[in-house]
């Protein structure tokens, strides 16, 4: 009994160690950190970092830690669906030794990403390009979910594979938007073709878009060991190699007319109810699953707003009347003995 008692001493204490730190770059701020720079270095392993929107962007950071940090999206609007504030990254956020674990969720701006790190999340964001491992390091397990990744100058996904085309460098990849004005995804070893894919790959629910000359095929590079990759229920506007796990895509130039012009699933297109008819893959409203990022379980959401408790408005009058003092006074009690 007593063991048991000091197991969860243990356990209770260390979820109290795990703080939020909240960080607030308007003038004035609401918080003692104005930077995420200060706020990661004042955070220990495990804590929260929230940050407040702001019409100002957030310099981007290396992260040496195992945190998760939480904006409010990167296109969030108020309820007469007018923009509001919004936490935006400018230049490059790092994930380096020490952060393995952490999570970044719903910003956006003018940044990229580069994992260096094992089991990062990336969520709710959108940004410009991710660069997942280097020359010298490989990054396992990265998940991206819910991202819109737009680029226009580079490649919006990179893939470093130290180890070659043997390499178990694995990438999850859900309900993202890919979307680039030239070739979709290279590697180090294969930069004149698509993407590697190595046998730990999956993506599922995903629009890719390819909008080199007009919005053409692509192909993806099939030299690679894909066997056991998974791409399943996408919207690909490439041409995928011939595999049994590729199952239930729209591709090609079949993939051009299911979406429309800001980035939709078009109804009664080839891509509704076009997904694998496994009651795990269905969409939200219990139908067989839509190809592309707004279908499925866990469907794109629109401006990044994360699915956390976070206060992005306020509403009330512009203008305070001043409050009313009221005095109460009451008589004394009497005490002592009342005669008759």
């Amino acid at each position: 009994m007593k063991a048991l008692l000091l197991i969860l001493f243990f356990v209770s204490s260390y979820s109290l160690w795990c703080a939020t730190l909240i960080v607030d770059n308007n003038i004035p701020s609401t918080s003692q950190y104005t930077t995420l720079q200060a706020a990661h270095d004042a955070a220990s392993n495990g804590d929260i970092i929230q940050v407040m929107p702001s019409n100002g962007a957030y310099s981007g950071i290396t992260i040496t830690k195992r945190i998760e940090i939480i904006g409010v999206g990167w296109n969030p609007e108020g309820q007469d669906t007018y923009t509001i504030k919004r936490t935006n990254i400018l230049d490059l956020f790092t994930f380096s030794t020490g952060s393995a674990g952490s999570r970044l969720i719903g910003f956006g701006g003018v940044f990229y990403l580069l994992i260096q790190q094992d089991n990062i999340t990336v969520k709710n964001c959108n940004l410009s390009f991710v660069v997942i491992g280097s020359n010298n390091t490989t990054a396992y397990n990265t998940l991206l979910i819910n991202n819109l990744i737009y680029s226009v100058y580079c490649p919006p996904l990179r893939l470093y594979c130290n180890n070659g085309y043997n390499s178990s460098v694995s990438l999850q990849m859900y309900n993202c938007m890919v979307i680039y004005a030239g070739a979709f995804i290279w590697n180090e070893y294969n930069q004149n073709y698509g993407v590697y894919l190595s046998s730990n790959y999956v993506f599922i629910n995903n629009t890719i878009l390819y909008a080199y000359e007009g919005m053409g095929s692509f192909t993806w590079d099939d030299r690679g060991d894909y066997t056991n990759a998974t791409l399943m229920n996408n919207i690909v506007t490439a041409n995928l190699v011939s595999s049994p796990n590729f199952t239930y895509n729209v591709t090609g130039n079949s993939a051009i007319y299911c979406i429309s012009s800001d980035y939709y699933t078009l109804p009664g297109s080839a891509a509704i109810d076009a997904g694998n008819p496994n009651i795990a893959f269905n969409d939200l409203d219990v139908s067989r699953n839509d190809c592309g990022a707004y279908g499925g379980p866990t469907p794109f959401v629109d401006g990044g707003i994360p699915g956390y408790p976070s206060i992005y408005e306020i509403n009330g009058p512009g203008v305070a009347h001043p409050m009313k003092v009221f005095q109460f006074k009451s008589k004394p009690r009497r005490t002592g003995i009342r005669r008759r």
